[in-house]
């Protein structure tokens, strides 16, 4: 996409975040950026976790608003490891459709997943990521009832 499809108030939002992003120290300068980029995309939910790359397995997160039910639910079950979501930031870290991971990884134990996450409002997302040293990799995901993200 080229910069020159975003509005004037678009771009200066991607500025503001690019400069939270360089003075991050802090878990809240995370929680902000979450924040401020889930307005962005017009999302309802964020959340961000850094994780083992090989494994998939959590290893830290900020849940900004995804429901606390679906988050104890994700985290008791381990569902991270069958995540298709998870696992496809994972193999190839590039910016996702939800979609795209559940149509590279369409089993019944992942469309059951994403079923389950449906019923709290999870039913659309986007979601990038970055390599980081070793083992590690993050991920950032936001998600819709409706699907917005184009």
């Amino acid at each position: 996409m080229d910069y020159k499809e975003f509005t004037k108030k678009e771009l200066t939002s991607i500025l503001d975040i690019i400069q939270l992003c360089l003075k991050s120290r802090a878990e809240q300068d995370i929680i902000d950026i979450i924040a401020r980029t889930k307005e962005l995309v017009c999302a309802d939910k964020g959340i961000c976790c850094l994780g083992d790359a090989s494994t998939g397995k959590l290893v830290k997160y900020i849940n900004l608003d995804y429901s606390r039910e679906w988050e104890s639910i994700y985290v008791a079950e381990k569902l991270y490891r069958i995540d298709p979501v998870i696992r496809y930031n994972y193999e190839l870290f590039r910016t996702q459709f939800w979609s795209e991971a559940l149509e590279r990884y369409s089993n019944p134990q992942n469309i059951d997943l994403m079923n389950r996450a449906s019923d709290f409002g999870l039913k659309y997302g986007i979601a990038s990521g970055v390599n980081g040293d070793g083992y590690k990799g993050s991920i950032i995901s936001f998600s819709s009832d409706r699907n917005r993200f184009d």
